[in-house]
């Protein structure tokens, strides 16, 4: 749903960025993510699609190595 409405007013350009990024959080929660050595420990990691002005236009959180991953050559984030 948020998806669709990031879509549905992005400025499209022909460069776009995936990157990998952190939502602090510190409470309990299964999918809450460790990373020892960033700046974020702790939080959901998320796989964001961005347009060259920074806008977000998709996102994806991690789910775990288990994901359906539909494009292999994208990579443990590439869903779209």
């Amino acid at each position: 749903m948020l998806n669709e409405c990031f879509l549905s007013h992005a400025p499209l350009n022909e460069k776009l960025c995936i990157d990998e990024s952190m939502v602090p959080y510190f409470g309990k929660h299964g999918a809450n993510q460790y990373i020892k050595g960033k700046p974020i420990r702790y939080g959901y990691k998320i796989w964001p699609l961005c347009e060259k002005s920074r806008y977000l236009i998709q996102f994806d959180p991690y789910q775990g190595k288990q994901a359906n991953r539909r494009h292999m050559e994208l990579g443990l984030g590439g869903l779209w």
